[in-house]
């Protein structure tokens, strides 16, 4: 399964329209640029359950590697994250929505 790519929006001094969240892949993930300072807004419109996106790490270490972020986003949430440090998670993260009916996602980069 090959992740499906997801662009960023990046911002400037000129502004740009506040970009709609995406549906995401929650089948074979999605992949994005990620600077350190790359912004994901994770939306869930489920206003019954909590959804997740996880974020997946490439770093090993004799053959074990760091625990995945999960991030929970709560019912009708609307959450933002930034900071994934490129030697933890590469300048190209991979991650998975949960749910492609109730997630979307933004991706921005400052």
């Amino acid at each position: 399964m090959t992740a499906t790519p997801m662009a960023s929006t990046q911002l400037s001094q000129t502004p740009v329209a506040t970009p709609v969240p995406a549906t995401p892949d929650a089948v074979n993930g999605n992949i994005s640029v990620n600077t350190g300072a790359t912004i994901f807004r994770l939306k869930n419109s489920d206003s019954g359950a909590t959804q997740t996106v996880t974020f997946y790490t490439i770093v090993t270490e004799d053959g074990l590697t760091l625990e995945n972020l999960v991030i929970t986003i709560p019912e009708s949430g609307d959450v933002s994250i930034s900071g994934l440090p490129v030697d933890v998670f590469g300048s190209q993260v991979s991650w998975l929505a949960s749910s492609a009916t109730y997630v979307t996602v933004s991706v921005t980069e400052p």
